[in-house]
């Protein structure tokens, strides 16, 4: 599908890929890819389908503000900074299966309505779950961090 990136390169090993504020309209599928550098998808929408599994993110993500119409496949992903879901929409599935998260991961406010599934992610610095909610439950009264990993309560 046609879409524009703003891509800033800073150095050879680093890069800024901006695409805030853009609607992606078909599925988006990115396993296995090596994002070195920021990445800014905050503010974006995706009308379809999206798949990160096995991508590997080193710099800091920011999907704040991000709306997923469809689902969403985070499942072996790793982030090696911290991650931005601050006031996210999930309307569909989403999968953080396996994931490992390096830095701080916010979910401040994101909203899952439809299932998540943290199944064996590994949060190494810890999460933030305050007003998130879960099919309009609050997502911290549903799970809590033990030994680095998410349990149902």
């Amino acid at each position: 599908f046609p879409v524009t990136i703003d891509l800033l390169i800073e150095n050879k090993d680093k890069a800024i890929i901006c695409l805030n504020g853009l609607t992606v309209e078909g599925d988006l599928r990115l396993r296995g890819i090596e994002f070195k550098g920021y990445v800014y998808f905050d503010k974006v929408t995706f009308k379809n389908s999206v798949i990160f599994g096995d991508a590997t993110f080193k710099g800091w993500v920011n999907f704040g503000k991000a709306i997923f119409e469809k689902d969403v496949y985070f499942g072996t992903v790793t982030f090696s900074d911290p991650v931005d879901f601050c006031d996210a929409t999930f309307k569909d599935g989403v999968i953080f299966g396996d994931a490992t998260f390096k830095g701080w991961v916010n979910f401040d406010d994101a909203t899952f309505e439809d299932l998540v599934y943290f199944c064996d992610a590994i949060f190494k610095d810890g999460v933030n779950f305050d007003d998130a909610t879960l099919q309009g439950k609050r997502l911290e009264e549903l799970y809590k961090l033990k030994n680095k990993r998410l349990i149902k309560i």
